[in-house]
């Protein structure tokens, strides 16, 4: 998982983009791990273990494989929608 070194400070990521069963189970692996349930951690840092604010990916009951694959499809989402925005400013009017 990407963990954000080479990213724009002002750069987030859409968690409201992902299925609320998806975020459901992130908020209960936040709570369990003794965080406050806020989802704005995840936009900052996709792969925020438990001592930023987020949980232990590999510990839950879906595993590391199935976090890494959503929060994968989630940024090349994200990159595909930057590249449409960048050919948009270069086209010639």
């Amino acid at each position: 998982m990407n963990r954000g070194r080479h990213r724009k400070k002002t750069d987030f990521y859409n968690i409201s983009s992902l299925p609320a069963e998806i975020k459901q189970k992130m908020i209960k692996y936040q709570v369990v791990w003794g965080n406050k349930p806020d989802l704005e951690v995840f936009e900052k840092n996709p792969s925020a273990g438990a001592c930023s604010g987020g949980f232990s990916w590999i510990t839950t009951e879906e595993g590391f494989v199935y976090w890494d694959r959503i929060l994968g499809k989630m940024k090349d989402r994200m990159d595909k929608e930057k590249m449409k925005r960048q050919k948009l400013k270069i086209l010639p009017i």
